[in-house]
């Protein structure tokens, strides 16, 4: 799987004065077992973004990872390329999840919301971590919190180039306005922009295109206010949302129900990840 460099930086942008950047983690083994993170989940949001360039040995022992479903899943891709990036994706998931929980990789269970949404649904003590994930050719990006709904997106510089033009029908009319007030050739980072937030603030409340996209307008950050439409009522929700690019151009956001939270960018080791 070729693509840009692994140790592309990443930040939030512009740069919040509540996000830090953590210490190299040393994962060490693909299993994880026995650990319980490092405890500051209870107070921040952790972003962890992860190159899906693996070799085959280690791409194996992520799969090794995965349930019986998730392997089928993979082996059902026509893609190559796709079925290796879902079961990086799921086998890494499974190794933060395992680090967080002290549960081994291999015995996390997930359940699924009405809109397809994983959850972590290990019984008994286990504690209320919240997750999410987006990938783009090169990377996943996961986001973790303790007992708040999140939710991230990240997209490359490429997909806003092949949709500006048909995807502007889906944006508020304050975004399109802004938009059409650009030059030609500022218009598709701008439009990436919006679209990345809208992704993050739907996948947060777990509702997928249930709102539609046009209904959320993000046109200005950080706070969101979203209609969650429940069995014939409404629910206003709030959500902070905050942007996130890399030095590769790949541009992403995500989205926290409730206020804001500090925000911690994890990282690994050079090279140890690939263990």
């Amino acid at each position: 799987m070729s693509g840009r460099s692994q140790h592309e930086i990443w930040a939030a942008n512009p740069k919040p004065a509540s996000i830090s950047v953590g210490e190299p983690l040393q994962m060490g083994s693909a299993e994880l077992t026995g650990r319980r993170g490092d405890g500051s989940l209870q107070s921040e949001v952790h972003l962890w973004p992860v190159s899906l360039q693996r070799s085959a040995p280690e791409v194996e022992r992520l799969r090794s990872l995965l349930s019986s479903d998730e392997r089928n899943r993979a082996d059902r891709y026509h893609s190559r390329d796709d079925a290796l990036r879902y079961a990086v994706g799921r086998g890494w998931l499974r190794r933060l999840l395992g680090w967080y929980t002290g549960i081994s990789p291999r015995e996390i269970v997930f359940s699924y919301g009405r809109r397809g949404k994983p959850e972590l649904s290990n019984p008994g003590g286990v504690p209320d971590i919240r997750f999410n994930l987006s990938h783009t050719r090169e990377w996943i990006m996961y986001a973790f919190t303790l007992g708040r709904d999140v939710g991230v997106d990240i997209e490359s510089d490429a997909f806003a180039e092949e949709s500006v033009d048909n995807y502007l029908r889906f944006l508020a009319p304050a975004e399109r306005e802004q938009i059409q007030s650009l030059a030609q050739g500022q218009r598709a980072r701008q439009f990436l922009t919006y679209w990345v937030r809208k992704e993050a603030c739907l996948k947060a409340i777990g509702c997928g295109f249930a709102i539609s996209p046009e209904e959320v307008d993000v046109s200005s950050i950080p706070t969101v206010s979203l209609c969650l439409p429940l069995e014939g009522t409404e629910k206003r929700i709030s959500v902070h949302v905050v942007d996130l690019s890399s030095t590769g151009g790949t541009r992403g956001a995500f989205a926290l129900v409730g206020g804001e939270m500090p925000i911690r960018m994890r990282q690994f080791s050079p090279h140890q990840d690939q263990r």
